[in-house]
């Protein structure tokens, strides 16, 4: 077993977050196993990338999305997880990995204002969301592909259960579509409506 480390540097999102981590976890873990937890931010997958290929890491351990952790383990910038410290007897079997820990899940919802569109006359579901003409208005999505190019699928007709792999020329040219609706995407919208 190697010796016990001093300090483990923790590198995480920030601001807010890295401050309910010091209440919740790392006050807590320092009183009970005497080490000391560096946090630092942001989290930055290029920087994970140099530290690992010029074998001079700094972070012990980092916050990482999904995407960004598979590729960085396809890369080989993660070591395994020593399993004879960590209990993951009760998460469920797609949350486990070799190098991963994950800590937490999302979901994204399509949300509309109530006052522009009353009575249950919103979009419901992808395809509406772009349908400009029967519901005009400014659009907004994430600024990421993340989730985008399975919503433009969608809206395109492609079957859930046929979404993978994703053809990126047809989800780029669907979002194409929406592109002057987005707040930055060209012309200003014409209409208070918005979705």
């Amino acid at each position: 077993m190697p010796p016990k480390p001093d300090r483990i540097v923790v590198n995480a999102s920030g601001g807010a977050m890295n401050n309910i981590f010091r209440r919740s976890y790392f006050a807590a873990f320092e009183r009970r196993h005497g080490i000391r937890v560096v946090d630092t931010s942001p989290v930055n997958f290029g920087k994970l990338r140099a530290m690992v290929e010029s074998g001079n890491p700094e972070w012990t351990v980092t916050e990482i999305g999904g995407q960004d952790a598979m590729r960085a383990k396809e890369l080989n910038l993660l070591e395994p997880l020593d399993l004879s410290v960590i209990d993951r007897s009760e998460y469920p079997e797609t949350a486990k990995d070799s190098h991963v820990l994950a800590s937490s899940a999302y979901t994204t919802a399509l949300g509309y204002r109530t006052d522009v569109f009353p009575n249950n006359s919103h979009p419901k579901g992808w395809a509406e969301f772009w349908d400009v003409r029967r519901f005009p208005g400014p659009r907004s999505l994430r600024n990421h592909p993340a989730d985008n190019l399975e919503f433009a699928l969608l809206a395109d007709g492609v079957p859930m259960d046929q979404l993978y792999p994703i053809d990126m020329d047809r989800a780029f040219r669907k979002l194409d579509e929406i592109r002057p609706q987005s707040p930055s995407g060209g012309r200003p919208a014409r209409s208070p409506r918005s979705c």
